[in-house]
């Protein structure tokens, strides 16, 4: 697994457990749905600024929570 795609999981996951499951219960509604074991492939095609709900994610022993994530850009363009 390439670099780029491990800090996008990871900020994704980050954003996802910042907003919390339930704010993704409650927004999720019109945002297309996305399995956890199916996270990588949508990542890769999920342009800029796009959000998806992942679901059957394991936070902890308890239930599998939905998470609402948002692609964005770690680095300014032109960075050094």
């Amino acid at each position: 697994m390439s670099w780029t795609l491990k800090w996008m999981i990871l900020a994704c996951v980050t954003l996802g457990v910042a907003t919390g499951a339930a704010g993704a219960a409650a927004s999720g509604g019109d945002l297309p749905v996305v399995d956890s074991r199916d996270f990588a492939g949508a990542a890769k095609t999920a342009a800029v600024g796009a959000r998806l709900r992942l679901e059957n994610v394991a936070v902890s022993d308890a239930e599998p929570a939905a998470l609402v994530l948002e692609r964005f850009e770690v680095f300014a363009k032109g960075a050094r």
